[in-house]
């Protein structure tokens, strides 16, 4: 696990790490069992005319600009936080929160590293897929071993500040940018690798690098360098790299690795850039209904290759995959997630390779209409609309009863909890000029779509009903009297809610924890809070369970309550846990539901924060929202 001890503080910090509600924060880490890693593909046969990855102008390991993004705290953990020894945080970019930059430090403070393994996992491990930047503020000293800071980032496009590490002390550095397949130019010419004895991987699985500048004391093992670079779209095996300021100097990978050789200097910095004359063998990504597997396909991205050899098993993210990633959302298809991420790489019967993906088919949205004339019963005019439809547009598709008035003063539209009528709707919408239903029905559709991503309703809104319309009319031959009758029985409605079951208090005294989702909070009468929820991975101190009508809630803050079903019970505990000789040891959610694609290794030891009681029996935390059976462990 690494660790870094900060040596310097001052006040500033403090303000930096109000990130949710003043007393109320509880920031952990955790530390995360991977069974298995990225794999580098081999590369096949070919021929072709040299290809350079890139010109390179400066050496810099900043790739764009961001001077025109926004950025706004997501999470960070602090020094004096439980289980957390150095400042970082995570940031989301233009308010996307699979857009994330990582600030590690904080500027003029100084960090120690303690120890650091080749099998660490960052704190920031949970966040890997949505970071594509990140930035160096603090001074970062590293110990001797010094592995996998920045290793799994496989979407990270710019990493700055490199020139704020120090490995002064180091003698053995692995691993560094271990399969950031996104990555296209790392500058560690400032680094002084004197001391250096044993590299290894520090590149590897870099598949888009197209410049690597060294320093004068660098250090570089054959190992450390990718084999594969992708450039205008077709992916190349390195032949040669070459002296972007004397392009006649061309080394092939084990030169290079010799001109670096531990001990050596060189007379000045030199950025190398990787060319190569044979096209190596790669292949693309067709998404299919996931549970259609065996029909058509649904698309086919065949601008984005990956090197691979046919028979292996591809090593790509979600975050790489999803639709929305590769701008091409499919209406009535999940956007954010897909399946199959490790599918084999197989032939697409026209001399190419590709590999088959899933994406699941969501439930519609909802829209509820009701139309009501007098007092006769209500009829349903529903309608819904696919998740991620680009395309979708409201075609009128309501219309208005014949011989009818609509009466705006009755009629009612339900946005998320708030209900208000068409008169206090379109008042407080003044470019809503027309007062029909479909006017109404389209500009409310239209408002909710402008404050989503990519204007459409996404996968959090599938099967969910964002918009409830009850249009009341009355007949053109009555009086309307009718309808004064129906606000009679509305105020009767209203007289049967007060008398809702009051709920019961017990006093305990506890810490609730989050997982993976944010937690809706809801006041004491069970009405959710709007402005108000408890962040992803965070914990907090609970006083009071009460149950409502049935349900059980715990109260986190002054007339504020999560239901119990969304959050654990725990018991913050520091210790080190070691997985029993014999025995793997698997792992849970809080739910205690199996978590099937991680486990703890044999012999191996890992750090827990707190523990839990999941059906009668206790676990310890490893990592976010995952836990391993005592019977698995001991406590070291």
């Amino acid at each position: 696990m690494m660790r870094f001890q900060q040596l310097k503080h001052d006040s500033n910090v403090v303000e930096k790490k109000k990130m949710y509600k003043s007393g109320k924060t509880w920031v952990v880490m955790s530390s995360l069992a991977v069974v298995g890693g990225f794999t580098l593909f081999g590369v096949g046969n070919g021929a072709g005319t040299v290809v350079q990855a890139a010109d390179v102008g400066s050496a810099s390991s900043v790739v764009g600009d961001t001077d025109d993004n926004t950025y706004k705290l997501v999470h960070s953990e602090s020094p004096d936080a439980d289980m957390t020894d150095y400042d970082w945080g995570v940031y989301s970019i233009n308010g996307n929160d699979h857009n994330l930059q990582l600030r590690i430090g904080n500027v003029g403070l100084t960090y120690e590293l303690l120890s650091l393994q080749d099998d660490s996992t960052p704190y920031w491990s949970r966040y890997a897929q949505d970071i594509t930047e990140v930035e160096v503020d603090g001074v970062l000293n590293s110990n001797k071993e010094f592995s996998g800071l920045f290793k799994s980032l496989p979407n990270v496009k710019k990493i700055s500040g490199l020139n704020n590490i120090n490995v002064d002390n180091a003698t053995t550095i692995t691993h560094l940018f271990d399969g950031d397949r996104n990555l296209t130019s790392i500058d560690i010419s400032d680094w002084n690798m004197s001391k250096v004895t044993s590299t290894n991987s520090n590149f590897a699985g870099t598949d888009m690098l197209s410049s690597l500048t060294l320093g004068k004391n660098s250090v570089l093992h054959i190992g450390d360098l990718p084999t594969t670079y992708t450039k205008d779209g077709v992916v190349y095996k390195i032949g040669d790299w070459q002296n972007s300021s004397d392009s006649s100097e061309m080394l092939n990978s084990e030169e290079l690795a010799g001109k670096y050789a531990a001990t050596s200097t060189q007379e000045s910095n030199f950025t190398w850039i990787p060319v190569g004359t044979e096209v190596a063998p790669s292949y693309y990504v067709q998404y299919f209904d996931a549970g259609k597997m065996d029909g058509d396909s649904i698309y086919s991205d065949t601008a984005k290759l990956y090197p691979g050899n046919p028979g292996e098993y591809a090593n790509l993210t979600n975050n790489e995959l999803k639709l929305s990633s590769i701008n091409h959302l499919i209406a009535g298809y999940s956007a954010d997630s897909v399946t199959d991420t490790s599918a084999q790489i197989v032939s697409d019967g026209n001399d190419g390779y590709m590999i088959k993906v899933g994406v699941q088919k969501l439930d519609p949205v909802n829209i509820s209409v009701s139309q009501q004339i007098g007092s006769d019963k209500a009829t349903d005019a529903s309608f819904t609309i696919p998740v991620n439809d680009t395309e979708y547009t409201y075609d009128n598709s309501v219309s208005d009863p014949s011989n009818t008035k609509l009466d705006t003063a009755k009629s009612t539209i339900k946005i998320g909890d708030a209900e208000q009528s068409f008169d206090d709707y379109i008042a407080a919408n003044p470019d809503l000029t027309d007062k029909s239903v479909n006017a109404v029905i389209s500009y409310a559709i239209n408002a909710q779509l402008q404050n989503k991503a990519n204007k459409v309703f996404g996968d959090a809104d599938a099967g969910t009903t964002p918009i409830t319309v009850n249009a009341v009319y009355t007949k053109d031959s009555t009086s309307g009297g009718g309808s004064s009758s129906g606000g009679g029985s509305n105020s009767s409605n209203n007289n049967n809610n007060s008398d809702a079951d009051k709920g019961t208090t017990t006093k305990v005294k506890q810490t609730v924890g989050t997982t993976t989702k944010v937690v809706n909070v809801y006041d004491k009468k069970g009405k959710l809070i709007t402005n108000r929820a408890l962040a992803k991975n965070t914990g907090w101190l609970s006083d009071q369970e009460y149950k409502l009508n049935g349900t059980p809630y715990y109260r986190v803050a002054t007339n504020e309550y999560v239901k119990a079903s969304d959050v654990y019970v725990y018991v913050s505990q520091k210790n080190i846990v070691r997985v029993h000789d014999d025995r793997i040891g698997y792992l849970v959610d809080s739910k205690g539901n199996k978590i099937t694609n991680r486990a703890l290794k044999e012999s191996t030891d890992w750090v827990t924060d707190r523990y839990t009681t999941i059906n009668g029996e206790k676990y310890y935390r490893v990592a976010t929202n995952e836990f391993v059976n005592e019977s698995y462990v001991s406590l070291v």
